[in-house]
């Protein structure tokens, strides 16, 4: 399967070192900018992932992560055709807390996995914790997606 990773820049930016670790050469990060954002994800063509994994980081959580299933931008919401009720049993058994939200962010996550979605709803975003209030960082970027 040929996936995407995406994440946000910045060395401190969690999202930034779990897509770093993954072990795949398809890795996008986007800068903390609408007009940025939506440059780097138009120079890509995502419709030819079978897969986009994208993830960002929420300082509110606390050793859980919180998998987003809608986007919504200007009244229109989008939702992932990925199969997060398997990623979710996944992280259960390897002891890591998620929930399943499907009320939109209204930051730059949501915008950028509406523009996403827009082009391939093969897609799922995933908010994870800043890196000292999540331990189990490197458990998710060792997933088997074949979701």
């Amino acid at each position: 399967m040929k996936f995407l990773y995406i994440g946000f820049k910045g060395s401190n930016n969690a999202s930034c070192q779990l897509v770093e670790k993954v072990n795949s050469s398809n890795k996008l990060f986007l800068p903390n900018s609408y007009v940025g954002i939506k440059d780097n994800l138009d120079k890509v063509d995502l419709k030819s992932y079978e897969l986009i994994l994208m993830f960002g980081i929420n300082k509110n959580l606390k050793n859980k992560i919180v998998i987003e299933v809608k986007s919504k931008c200007d009244n229109e919401e989008m939702m992932t055709t990925v199969n997060y009720k398997k990623f979710k049993l996944w992280l259960h058994e390897n002891n890591i807390d998620v929930d399943i939200t499907f009320k939109p962010t209204r930051y730059l996550c949501n915008y950028a996995y509406y523009l996403a979605l827009s082009n391939n709803t093969n897609c799922v975003f995933v908010h994870i914790p800043s890196l000292s209030k999540f331990p189990n960082l490197e458990k998710i970027s060792h997933y088997n997606w074949g979701l």
